[in-house]
């Protein structure tokens, strides 16, 4: 541009120009320099693609069948041939007016291998819902997320954009999948209604952008990408994601469309022989984004879209015929919108419907359109994907665009196939463009290389979209923490064994065939991937030894079963911390993450010893901020495998006509069970041949009323497995399901349970408890085994008399609603306040979500409004003359803490059995280890309280409840279940404490006040009625910003134990909300609760690390999110009272 205008001004100087013709000339060239910097601004790039064509299952075979000129047009797969029959049978006894051909006839086309395949569990949709759900739903959605993927981005970090869905789907072929579903099928509506496609993507995901699909007939594909990109031009959404699908369910043969369809099965585009089309089936997508910020982020660039345009035929000889003047101007349109030369196109992907009046008007109309700008004849290639793969109908318009971009990334362009002699009505020699019958490398001299990409629709809707390669991105000159870093962390993660094995698999071919940079590799590895529970850590220097380890990793695990014994070493870490198994590791992390070397944390953070720290942190569950870690770097997202989805069949089957009703008689009831002490396991049985497997409860005792809960539960959901604490909703249940589920509980068990109650207790064992108190038939059952019970204890109490005056042998109260505290994190709830809320049972167990709410709002928010102190750290041991939070939330239901102090004197174990045998349980100290409030901060604990709810003197030992304190990283959620604990272990803790401490707490009613529990639920909706109706943000974000705007107290490490509590307060609270809620909102609460956690702990997670880099932030970098905390947490009580949603 420089070099023009210099010899523009030096032709004035020589007077070889005349001033008013050079002043001209400077007006048009600075006009246009404006124009082209304006469109570089509007410029679209495609930063990642994914899809499923005729024999090609993913986009590596869709390349390599072009490339090599393959038909891949057959017939119908075995499989899906016999379930055409099975869904053909339907209609046998004449439905409706269609006629059917015989049933072995399916016309020949291109069809991909499977539809009847689903990852459900990875997505969390109930297998009765994903069996409902129509193909067409179920494929785009796996595409969209590899789409996602393949760009270099977890799908989890993008929740709560404003990300686009634009989808093409047309409905020249019947959805006959939901006529294969049963009218009573509660999810048939969602998952059959065409507008949820990309409805439940936008839902699953939390994409806050425009969602619609898209139907023009055969361009609708091409038509979601123009829409998309003219979204993210008006500023509408961040990122869109476009694409196309077509299905054929029931691929039968009938003559509704014989007069576009080829008779020798070969789509023949151009050729003189050319007599039709073969429809086929596809699916595809690309993930787009304004390409000016697509390389500020450093994000891998396919291609550029320049431009596009849509038009329509309008009257033309009759309707759907095409019109070469539409297809023209629509060429014409989408240059201008492009700001191109039209002669720097060197290839159009062709419509290529191959009909004897659709050909010879589409070259035609391309020609017209060149002329009005070059007199060149050939300088373009033309071809067609269609003569590979066949019509994909909706999806041809995302099939055409994605082979453009897959031939300029590889520099060549693909032959047309089936192409002998061009069209007679076409002269190519006089024309600008020549069929591309051979490969051929894509060359170009400086420009960079171009395409147009048509999609013409049988509604006269049509679509030219104009590609160009991605920009070269030069590496930035001068010195980055890339140059000097150490070690590199590579990550791989899954939510099956069987994924993560298949992941390692295809990994060991990437490695070898790719040639990205392993720096590149390991960063998209981490902040481009979700990271799920079956997770693998390798830490290496060179590419080189990552493909080694990957070898001989997959050549030391000859059995999937065999895997955990196999894999350890300094480099590598296995972990699959759902199940709470940590492989070749047993130790604590025992230095905080960000003080592992000062040195190196200020230089360059990846020191082996620190990349060795955080791979057991991340094996063990660690949620770390991998974003936060590769600050400083100037790295790239690449193309990574795709996550391999572990597939299983969700297709109705023929014996099945959509769920099986579950109403049962009134005569097979449980009240019909006899109580005389015959065998009651067969309960729930008519319901289920197979039960339902439950598991969730210690020693997996599981009562009569759950087996026959569970069991409708499961049947419901389709769940062979279940586990018994996990809430329903979780489970990915809707309030259709919920509203079934109640439905045929309240026939079997003759109760009248409500919806509002079910959400009180959405979890098998809470309802199951539930129904218990309501079941007299229950009550009858348990008898016998109560009583059972009752004189084996007798027995036992009677033949140990030594010592009978001093303890009972065997004491034992148990815990039914151990659940309700279970699964929070040491800063959310301590041992302290876990402990006084089991207690809470033997009140009324009701009371334990309103006491955790209490204690978590109290620390969590500032409530001095309402007459409450600022949440300070006390010690729970030596006096009650302050109270704590705890305190002030007993007193609210009139009962305190109460302490009874143990003298060196005394027999500690027979001072605790004294007390259990008054109070039923009790507190007591036990051992010390360290507790990790986050992934960068942790903290010694020294006064470690647990629950003894029994004791055995014949064996000595005490029943606790407690968390296995052994385990590595109690930053996560933490349950607790039953150990036994020897006397010598409890009088060996006793005696290493000083005085003040050997004490045994309890919970006791305060004198002359009587036990109420209404106070407490009068004051939680006092508190939550306080909140909505004023701005918060939190006490830890409060404190945060005090911190931030003090740099004299900045830097001290105190702070962060106590912002990490009240962080946990919050964390709480919330938690306590969503269950206690019964609300129409549940999911928009759930996800903008999840948010608020999410971005709180990010920012607290941020000024925790730089405590340790002594680097302090800025407050204004951060007002954005606390502003957005602060609307979500307002949006969240709102949405409360406004659905009076509250218990």
């Amino acid at each position: 541009m420089d070099k023009v205008k210099k010899y523009i001004l030096s032709q004035i100087a020589n007077e070889n120009i005349p001033r008013n013709d050079a002043k001209e000339m400077l007006k048009e060239f600075i006009q246009s320099s404006k124009t082209m910097g304006k469109k570089v601004e509007e410029d679209i790039a495609i930063i990642g693609m994914a899809g499923k064509y005729p024999a090609s299952d993913n986009l590596e075979k869709y390349w390599y069948n072009l490339k090599n000129g393959i038909n891949c047009v057959s017939h119908i797969p075995e499989q899906r041939r016999e379930d055409s029959n099975v869904l053909y049978s339907l209609f046998i006894s004449g439905q409706g007016k269609m006629v059917f051909p015989n049933i072995d006839t399916y016309h020949i086309g291109g069809y991909l291998n499977e539809i009847d395949k689903f990852d459900a569990s990875f997505f969390q949709i109930p297998p009765n819902e994903a069996k409902a759900m129509d193909p067409f739903q179920r494929l785009f959605l796996e595409t969209v997320y590899n789409t996602i993927e393949e760009a270099g981005y977890a799908a989890d970090k993008l929740s709560g954009e404003n990300i686009g869905i634009f989808a093409g789907r047309d409905h020249t072929v019947t959805p006959y999948y939901k006529l294969f579903t049963s009218d009573d099928h509660p999810m048939k509506f969602t998952g059959s209604l065409t507008s949820i496609m990309t409805s439940r993507i936008s839902y699953i995901f939390n994409f806050k952008g425009p969602s619609m699909v898209i139907d023009t007939s055969c361009s609708s594909g091409l038509v979601a990408v123009h829409e998309a990109c003219k979204s993210l031009c008006n500023h509408e959404c961040s990122m869109a994601i476009a694409g196309g699908i077509s299905l054929d369910i029931l691929p039968a043969t009938f003559n509704g469309m014989s007069m576009i369809t080829s008779s020798v099965h070969k789509v023949q585009t151009f050729s003189e022989d050319a007599d039709g089309t073969i429809f086929s089936e596809g699916v595809g997508a690309i993930l787009l984004k304004p390409l000016k910020i697509a390389l500020m982020d450093g994000d891998h660039i396919h291609a550029i879209i320049k431009g596009s345009a849509v038009n329509n035929v309008g009257a033309t000889s009759g309707l759907a015929t095409p019109s070469r003047q539409a297809e023209e101007e629509l060429l014409i349109s989408a240059w201008k919108d492009a700001k191109i030369e039209p002669e720097s196109i060197s290839y159009v992907e062709a419509h290529g419907s191959a009909t004897s009046i659709g050909d010879p008007i589409e070259i035609k109309a391309i020609t017209s359109a060149f002329r009005r700008f070059s007199r060149q004849n050939q300088f373009c290639a033309i071809g067609t994907s269609k003569s590979n793969i066949g019509h994909t109908a909706a999806a041809s318009g995302i099939a055409s665009l994605t082979k453009v971009i897959l031939s300029i990334k590889n520099e060549i362009i693909p032959p047309s196939i089936n192409f002998i002699r061009p069209n007679k009505y076409v002269d190519f020699t006089q024309s600008a463009v020549y069929i591309n019958d051979k490969i051929e490398r894509w060359k170009t001299k400086d420009k960079p290389r171009r395409a147009g990409v048509s999609s013409f629709g049988f509604s006269g809707t049509n679509c030219h979209v104009v590609v160009e390669e991605a920009p070269m991105v030069l590496k930035e000159n001068g010195f980055t923490l890339n140059d000097i870093q150490e070690s590199y962390i590579f990550l791989l993660s899954a939510k099956s064994i069987q994924s993560l094995f298949k992941s390692i698999e295809n990994y060991n071919t990437y490695l070898v065939d790719k040639n990205d940079k392993i720096e590149d590799i390991c960063y998209t590895s981490a902040v481009g991937r979700n990271h799920y529970n079956y997770r693998l850590a390798i830490i290496i220097k060179t590419k080189d030894e990552l493909i080694q380890i990957i070898k001989s990793l997959l050549s030391s695990i000859v059995d999937i079963e065999d895997y955990e014994s196999k894999i350890f070493s300094e480099k590598l870490f296995w972990g699959d911390y759902k199940s709470n198994i940590h492989f070749g590791f047993i130790k604590e992390i025992n230095k905080n993450l960000y003080s592992l070397n000062e040195i190196g944390v200020k230089e360059n953070i990846f020191t082996n010893s620190f990349c060795y720290e955080v791979c057991k942190a991340y094996v063990n569950g660690a949620m770390i901020e991998w974003k936060e870690l590769y600050k400083g770097y100037k790295y790239n997202r690449v193309s990574l495998p795709l996550y391999p989805f572990f597939y299983k069949r969700y297709w109705f089957e023929p014996d099945e006509v959509g769920v099986e009703k579950l109403t049962v008689s009134k005569d097979i009831r449980l009240s019909c069970e006899k109580v005389d002490g015959q065998d009651r396991s067969s309960i729930g049985k008519t319901l289920n041949k197979k039960d339902t497997i439950l598991i969730g409860k210690s020693e997996n005792i599981i009562t009569p009323i759950e087996k026959v809960i569970g069991n409708i539960w499961g049947k419901i959901l389709g769940f062979e497995e279940v586990n018994v604490n996990d809430h329903f909703y979780n489970l990915g249940g809707s309030s259709i399901l919920a509203i079934r589920l109640i439905e045929n509980i309240n026939v079997y068990f003759n109760t009248n349970i409500t919806i509002k109650e079910f959400l009180e207790y959405p979890t098998v064992f809470e309802l199951s408890l539930y129904v218990s108190s309501l079941s007299i038939s229950n009550q009858e059952l348990n008898t016998y085994d109560n009583q059972k019970n009752k004189e084996e204890n007798k027995n036992e109490a009677e033949s140990n008399t030594e010592d009978n005056n001093l303890i009972v042998p065997v004491r034992l109260y148990s815990l039914n609603h151990l659940n309700l505290t279970n699964n929070y994190t040491w800063s959310q709830l301590d041992c302290y306040e876990r402990g006084i809320a089991i207690q809470c049972e033997k009140i009324d167990f009701k009371l334990i979500n309103y006491f955790n709410f209490m204690v978590g709002v109290r620390k969590g928010f500032n409530l001095s409004k309402l007459g409450y102190s600022n949440f300070e750290l006390q010690d729970k041991f030596k006096s009650n003359e302050n109270l704590s939070i705890v305190d002030e939330v007993l007193q609210l239901c009139g009962l305190k803490v109460k302490a009874f102090s143990v003298s060196q004197e005394e027999n500690v174990c027979e001072r605790i059995a004294q007390i259990i045998d008054k109070e039923e349980m009790a507190m007591v100290l036990f051992d010390e280890y360290y507790i990790f409030y986050s992934n960068f901060y942790k903290i010694k604990h020294t006064d470690h309280l647990t629950i003894v709810n029994g004791y055995d003197k014949k064996r000595e030992l005490f029943n606790i409840v407690n968390h296995n304190h052994m385990e590595v990283n109690l930053g996560k959620e933490i349950s607790y279940s039953t150990f036994s604990v020897s006397f010598d272990v409890m009088e060996e803790i006793y005696r290493e404490r000083s005085a003040e401490y050997k004490k045994v707490l309890v919970i006791d009613p305060i004198e002359d006040k009587p036990i109420s529990t209404q106070n407490i639920k009068e004051e939680y909706l006092r508190i939550i009625n306080y909140i909505a109706k004023s701005l918060h943000k939190g006490s830890a974000l409060d404190l945060l910003e005090q911190i931030i705007r003090d740099e004299d107290n900045y830097f001290l490490e105190k702070n962060l134990n106590k912002l990490y509590l009240q962080l946990g307060g919050l964390e709480l609270t919330l938690k306590c909300i969503l269950r206690s809620y019964n609300g129409p909102n549940y999911k928009k609460i759930q996800m903008e609760c999840s948010q608020i956690v999410k971005l709180a702990g990010s920012i607290i997670d941020r000024y925790s690390i730089s405590v340790f880099r002594k680097k302090m932030l800025n407050f204004e970098s951060l007002s954005k999110e606390f502003d957005q905390i602060q609307n979500l947490i307002n949006d969240v009580f709102n949405t409360i009272l406004t659905d009076n949603g509250i218990i």
